[in-house]
């Protein structure tokens, strides 16, 4: 039998989490756990990825609230072509499931061996020699969408943001089919937040979002940009939709509370706190008391250190403490305490995400100083 589409939906973000791909083909729907190897595909059936290959388990995956889409399988699993997938997929899949990145280019095209070269440079870890042999590739088939997408992929995945964004507008003057501008107007979006380009990115963003209105409610990242750009009414509306998909999770809940504090004050958002009851992650919930005004910002500490947790782990809870303890102390008026906790958050920015890009826009956009060291306390 000859390949078939399988078309993926990724429905929900939830950050424990319990990831749903949904299938259109013969099997309608499979689970995956966060941090479970998803099922390898097999003419039609799901193609996962292992999330954590890129974020780690407890991260917020910027990626989650995209939609994935368009594996073409042929039998015995082996990918042959590749549409449209979200960064952290697209790059877990390549190092974990062998993938075939000559898909980006032409089967008989110039640039086969550029891609086929720095897919492999890529997965050794030599990010200047895969740089480079994707230019190759563009330069041999500059009009070849798929790889200045590709390239854009690239320069995300290595923090370029401004070079990332610029392939993106590069496919875009190429005039793609429809769904190809979707997801590009997304992860141009998305690039531009990193620039800290507000309006541009809720711009690319609706976008998205009109070409699929079912993906509005997962859509968190438009909410924390309308945050930014003072649209306070429309960034506590966004969450409360993705409240209706993502149920446990505190940062939802504080990103509500920190628009609905901004449109109609402290005492309104605190009275309209959205309840969280299953956010295992440290210190989440002691976050969230916190912002309901029944914990201490000394308490959110002593719970991020509690445990003897060392190294990475310490890094990721103390992360969390000091960007919302940042931005707990924005929302209650008390600079000189949010400049120190943002800037303690911004100095590990690059360890932690999409978050991690939140704190350090945050810092630059308000001019807070960023530590030149990681903080350990």
């Amino acid at each position: 039998m000859g390949a078939m589409m399988s078309r993926v939906k990724l429905a929900s973000v939830p950050p424990m989490c319990s990831v749903v791909f949904r299938a259109e083909t013969a099997e309608a729907e499979k689970n995956t756990v966060h941090n479970k190897a998803a099922n390898m595909a097999r003419r039609g059936t799901l193609l996962g990825a292992v999330c954590h290959g890129v974020y780690g388990n407890e991260h917020r995956c910027a990626g989650c609230s995209g939609l994935v889409e368009g594996f073409v399988v042929a039998e015995g699993g082996r990918v042959v072509r590749i549409r449209r997938m979200k960064t952290w997929i697209f790059l877990a899949l390549m190092m974990s499931l062998n993938f075939n990145w000559a898909q980006a280019a032409d089967k008989d095209g110039p640039a086969l061996k550029f891609v086929e070269a720095a897919a492999k440079a890529f997965g050794e870890g030599k990010t200047d020699e895969a740089l480079k042999l994707a230019a190759k590739a563009v330069e041999a088939e500059p009009k070849n969408l798929n790889l200045h997408y590709f390239k854009g992929q690239l320069h995300s995945k290595l923090r370029q943001h401004a070079k990332a964004a610029a392939a993106y507008t590069r496919v875009l003057a190429l005039k793609p089919e429809k769904d190809r501008v979707a997801d590009t107007h997304q992860e141009r979006g998305e690039a531009y937040f990193k620039l800290g380009k507000i309006k541009e990115s809720i711009a690319d963003f609706d976008v998205f979002i009109k070409a699929y209105p079912r993906q509005d409610p997962h859509h968190w990242q438009r909410g924390i940009s309308y945050y930014y750009a003072n649209e306070f009414k429309k960034g506590y509306e966004q969450f409360e939709r993705h409240q209706t998909v993502n149920r446990n999770d505190v940062e939802n809940a504080v990103w509500h509370f920190l628009c609905l504090a901004r449109a109609k004050g402290i005492k309104e958002a605190k009275a309209k706190l959205i309840p969280i009851v299953g956010d295992g992650r440290v210190p989440m919930m002691e976050v969230l008391a916190l912002f309901g005004g029944k914990s201490t910002p000394a308490k959110v500490l002593a719970r991020a250190r509690a445990g003897g947790v060392r190294g990475a782990r310490l890094e990721r809870q103390l992360f969390y403490a000091h960007l919302y303890l940042g931005l707990w102390y924005e929302a209650t008026g008390e600079k000189k305490l949010r400049d120190q906790y943002i800037g303690l958050a911004a100095a590990v920015a690059d360890n932690h995400g999409y978050m991690g890009d939140v704190a350090r826009v945050h810092a630059e956009l308000n001019k807070i100083p960023v530590p030149k060291v990681k903080a350990e306390k």
